[in-house]
């Protein structure tokens, strides 16, 4: 029985009412944790900590995407061509993929980890370094550490003279923000009450997708400028680094708010053993939601039921591997490979052109006030470059000086703007669809769009068409959300966070691949580039026809994991049953709760 207890880790508190309230309890008059934070309500602390991780979540946007703009408008000062303007654009994905890298034993994460994350978001809460930290040291003190060392990291790099530089701090800036992919999430899914969860993370969760209209917001009117003073040495402050100090005051900005407003999560105070923390946390939320005292508080400790995953006390690295090679072997292989396979192309592809949208609408911008009118999307991006030549007095041709351009034309803030409140609306919509034609008929619609557009594109004749065009070109990154609904339901629970780690490294390093070079091939062979891309996205909807189709259900489903449904009583006494009935309890269990889609099906 002990082996059994020790293997399921249940932790246990006592419970002691302090008022006659109507609350669901457990055995012993105990209070579940689950219902002692739905005592808290919601009110002026669940307001306040939305919108600090809102603002959390934006400054990890702009770091990441931000270098759109930015390296357009720095790209004379730092000499910029399109190879290293491709290469300092990809450096935060490549920070994020490397962030991702697992460094804590993935699978040994509480089921309670994949319950509250959203499925827009991308990342689960134990996947990589920040995701241990924070399971580790707390969401709180994570988020602090990453916000104060992206500040500063994005301030050093306003002050870069090259572009070596420049991408250097880019790097450690984007893997500083990479915590704000996961952690915002867990912190407000851990606090706040189940019945509001799965709005808020909604909310918070489409309003990243505002991420690019907020950084249009902050570069256009600080690119519109054109002062030109020196700082010291050869470095001359212009609007690019007062743009790059912009981005980074939101870093900051959270920091701040998360300083002084922002609690630690009660549940992870609770899952470290602490309920005496926890129930003071618990109590200071309410006194702020409801205005009462905290000694108003109906609850004095908490019962809290969490199991993991039996393990064995092994290395690091030995426990990565079990966890690992069960994702490349037979029942799981075929699965694993076509979960990866849409992982990229969702990552790599459309992510690689977002963000070379500011020099491709400013091209487009430019061409058409030279007088472009039928040209095609690939003429209308090198239409400048196929000026006449100017002839001299004498007769004799001059060669045409390329001439260095960092103005972001106002067609490029427009058209993010636009791109932005589209997709932030699609996503929404998305979350209710997918309810009546289910996540694998939209995967599979986005990429036939998406490819049929990529194909299509260079027979286009009409400038705004084929901007257009080029837009739902891009239409598979509105999937991002769904690629991790498919891995948590294609995956047991053991080895469920152990998979989106890896979709997590692979998405972003392949990003960082597509971005290096897209540019370097729209440049030399554009046409052809969309061609190839085009097919590539088409097939996509080829291998979505071996997607998961159906919903999981159950207290540990997918369902459950955007709900934040707990378990019931009954459910808890199972689980208490598990601890002191041994393997035999334990298989019971398992057996009447099976995982879809582990058996190979």
């Amino acid at each position: 029985m002990q082996e059994a207890a020790k293997q399921h880790q249940q932790i246990v508190f006592s419970v002691v009412d302090k008022e006659q309230k109507p609350v669901t309890k457990c055995e012993n008059n105990e209070v579940p944790f689950e219902e002692a934070l739905n005592m808290t309500g919601v009110g002026r602390y669940t307001a306040g900590l939305f919108v600090a991780c809102v603002v959390t979540v934006l400054a990890m946007a702009m770091e990441t995407f931000g270098t759109s703009y930015v390296a357009t408008a720095c790209a004379c000062d730092l000499r910029l061509s399109t190879a290293t303007k491709g290469l300092v654009s990809a450096m935060p994905m490549l920070a994020t993929a490397l962030a991702s890298v697992q460094l804590s034993p993935c699978g040994r994460s509480s089921p309670s980890t994949v319950r509250h994350h959203p499925p827009p978001s991308g990342v689960l809460v134990s996947l990589h370094l920040w995701g241990w930290l924070a399971d580790t040291r707390g969401r709180r003190f994570v988020l602090l550490v990453s916000m104060g060392g992206c500040f500063v990291a994005a301030l050093a790099s306003s002050l870069a003279n090259d572009w070596v530089t420049l991408a250097v701090f880019k790097f450690v800036a984007a893997f500083f923000a990479s915590a704000s992919n996961a952690v915002p999430y867990a912190l407000l899914g851990e606090s706040t009450p189940a019945a509001h969860r799965h709005t808020l993370v909604m909310m918070m969760a489409s309003g990243l997708m505002l991420g690019q209209f907020a950084m249009s917001a902050n570069a256009y009117p600080i690119l519109r400028m054109s002062f030109d003073l020196p700082l010291f040495g050869s470095i001359r402050y212009r609007p690019w680094r007062l743009l790059q100090q912009a981005y980074g005051a939101w870093s900051g900005a959270a920091a701040l708010l998360l300083l002084v407003f922002v609690k630690e999560s009660p549940k992870f105070y609770a899952s470290q053993g602490r309920p005496d923390m926890s129930v003071k946390i618990l109590a200071e939320i309410y006194a702020i939601n409801t205005g009462k005292s905290k000694e108003d508080y109906p609850v004095n400790s908490i019962s809290f039921h969490e199991t993991l995953a039996p393990s064995k006390q092994t290395s690091v690295l030995r426990s990565m591997w079990d966890q690992t090679t069960p994702l490349f072997r037979k029942p799981l292989l075929f699965k694993t490979v076509v979960i990866l396979y849409i992982v990229v192309l969702v990552y790599a592809i459309a992510p690689a052109f977002l963000m070379w949208m500011p020099s491709i609408t400013t091209a487009f911008s430019r061409a058409t006030a030279a007088g472009a009118t039928d040209a095609n999307f690939c003429q209308m991006l090198h239409y400048m470059d196929q000026a006449t030549p100017s002839v001299a007095s004498n007769g004799t041709t001059l060669p045409i000086e390329p001439k260095c351009i960092d103005k972001v034309d106002d067609l490029a803030f427009i058209t993010m703007t636009m791109f932005s409140i589209t997709t932030a609306a699609v996503n929404m919509l998305n979350s209710y669809l997918a309810r009546f034609v289910g996540k694998r008929a939209i995967a599979i619609f986005l990429h036939l769009l998406g490819g049929t557009c990529g194909l299509v594109l260079p027979w286009v004749y009409n400038p705004t068409t084929s901007l257009i065009v080029f837009f739902f070109f891009q239409a598979n990154l509105i999937a991002m959300g769904l690629t991790t609904g498919f891995t948590v339901e294609v995956y047991p629970t053991y080895l469920r966070a152990m998979a989106v780690c890896l979709t997590m490294m692979v998405g972003r390093g392949s990003s960082f691949v597509v971005i290096s070079y897209v540019g370097v091939l729209m440049e030399t062979n554009c046409d052809y580039t969309f061609y190839g891309f085009g097919v590539i996205v088409l097939s996509g909807a080829l291998v979505g026809l071996w997607l998961p189709s159906e919903e999981k259900t159950g207290p540990d489903s997918a369902e459950t994991a955007v709900s934040g449904t707990q378990w019931t009583v009954e459910q808890v006494k199972k689980r208490e049953e598990v601890a002191s009935g041994g393997a035999g309890a334990a298989r019971r269990l398992a057996a009447a709760r099976p995982e879809p889609w582990a058996d190979g099906r």
